[in-house]
């Protein structure tokens, strides 16, 4: 099987909407989706469930999740996390939102490349650590 890749709720959002502002990210969820490659985690989860609007967009979720394996935010994650969160303080970068450093650690733990489309959000990580990550968006 071909490297696992963790799609960011920034990409997933993409690929979710009727219409995405971005089809080349969607199409890129729906190619890992196709090619059995792709992954989530807990927060990346609950990041979209705060985002549904209704009972049937929430069923809709659950049943795509059934589908995708999930790579879980265990002690190692939260101890990269802690790391990692240190590490970006000391460089400066003390804004980035901590759901993204327990996602890019997750990434990092369980050796996936992180794929999503967030500006800035991921790069300053990536320098920082060994986060292996890629966006559509350079």
């Amino acid at each position: 099987m071909s490297e696992l890749v963790l799609v960011d709720t920034s990409a997933w959002t993409r690929f979710l909407q009727k219409r995405p502002d971005r089809t080349d990210v969607a199409d890129e969820v729906e190619r890992l989706l196709l090619a059995d490659r792709i992954c989530y985690t807990e927060p990346i989860l609950i990041e979209l469930v705060a985002g549904v609007r209704g009972e049937d967009d929430l069923s809709g979720l659950q049943r795509l999740f059934a589908s995708v394996r999930l790579r879980s935010v265990d002690d190692a994650v939260w101890k990269t996390a802690t790391d990692l969160a240190f590490a970006l303080g000391r460089r400066g970068f003390r804004e980035t939102p901590m759901a993204d450093v327990l996602i890019a650690s997750t990434a990092m733990v369980h050796e996936l490349t992180l794929f999503h489309h967030h500006p800035g959000h991921f790069e300053p990580i990536a320098e920082v650590s060994a986060l292996k990550e890629y966006s559509l968006i350079r």
